[in-house]
């Protein structure tokens, strides 16, 4: 997969799924698939319900889905060229499923305004920080699941201050990975790194089941359309097997139909 490839496929993605992705905010940045006015806001802990407001809130996402406002972040870097993949993110976070019909209206009406850049959430006494988050404690959690391909790491070796790059190797931090909420630190093996239109497969099949059955299945459970399934898989991210796929369960990606 190059760069334009992605920008291609992102584009081809909403066009496909427009009845249920909204407020696109991709862009290609250089030498990088991001969105407007990116900030490195990936979160590595418990994901609280105000950290994904506070993505919301900046347009911290490529998409969002139409239904409940879940935000879906995708983010490619490229070499130089725009030819070779040296990284990504690819994110999911959903929060309305564990909030009641109140707090889900008054989330609801959190919207960017681009003319004075100001959220209507600083106008809303329900949400100040100071006093209100503490209504929704025990409820601020967040369903979410991230995929990180890391093929390096750079490190800094403060003794000489040279620079070492480590590979992310071996079974527990293989070089692509899943994130799943609940299980924060662990890192479950990944066997190839999804495109756009793969990763936007996967958030409507596994967590948009009706939704999947609805656009994509027959009554059986197969795909109506196979061409289309091949069209989502047609480009893929070339992608070195590891050993630890011949010995650890994992998830597979799919290649070339």
């Amino acid at each position: 997969m190059k760069i334009n490839e992605a920008i291609n496929m992102l584009n081809s993605a909403f066009m496909d799924w427009n009845n249920l992705l909204v407020n696109p905010c991709y862009i290609r940045n250089q030498n990088t698939i991001t969105w407007n006015k990116y900030e490195s806001l990936f979160f590595e802990d418990n994901v609280k319900l105000e950290d994904v407001i506070k993505l919301i809130e900046s347009q911290q996402y490529s998409f969002q889905f139409v239904d409940d406002g879940a935000i879906v972040q995708i983010y490619y870097q490229f070499d130089k060229r725009g030819e070779k993949l040296t990284g990504a993110k690819l994110a999911y976070y959903k929060i309305f499923n564990i909030l009641d019909d109140n707090e889900k209206s008054e989330i609801d009406e959190i919207n960017y305004d681009p003319e004075n850049e100001q959220s209507e959430l600083d106008e809303l006494e329900e949400f100040d920080r100071s006093e209100n988050f503490t209504s929704l404690y025990g409820k601020n959690t967040v369903s979410w699941f991230r995929i990180d391909y890391q093929p390096l790491i750079e490190t800094v070796r403060l003794e000489n201050n040279k620079k070492e790059v480590i590979e992310s190797t071996g079974i527990l931090h293989s070089k692509c990975h899943l994130h799943i909420s609940g299980f924060p630190n662990s890192r479950f093996p990944i066997c190839g790194i999804p495109t756009p239109k793969q990763f936007i497969e996967i958030i409507i099949a596994f967590c948009y089941p009706e939704k999947y059955q609805k656009y994509r299945l027959d009554q059986q459970g197969n795909y109506v359309d196979l061409n289309r399934i091949k069209d989502v898989n047609k480009i893929i991210v070339d992608f070195d097997n590891d050993n630890i796929f011949q010995m650890m369960t994992h998830i597979k990606i799919p290649s070339r139909i």
